[in-house]
């Protein structure tokens, strides 16, 4: 079943950390609908919102995405089926 998933995330703001998130996220099978990320002030860091679809668990990516040095927080805000037409 296809699922719509919506994260929120806080990374530092590295060079290479949005493309090893994305990364990420491609290896383990989930597309990128929509990507809102921005610096937040002086402090460096990323914060964001994806919605990703994808067939696999969004639970095992959560676990990667924790695994990446960068990454400080992640968050699954909604999940809901994809209806096929």
């Amino acid at each position: 079943m296809t699922m719509m998933h919506t994260i929120t995330i806080t990374l530092d703001a590295q060079s290479a950390s949005l493309q090893r998130l994305l990364g990420v996220i491609r290896r383990r099978g989930f597309d990128v609908l929509r990507l809102d990320i921005s610096r937040t002030g002086t402090d460096g860091e990323f914060q964001g919102r994806l919605r990703l679809r994808g067939t696999r668990s969004i639970e095992s990516l959560i676990r990667h995405i924790t695994n990446i040095e960068e990454v400080q927080q992640v968050a699954l805000i909604s999940a809901a089926s994809i209806q096929a037409a």
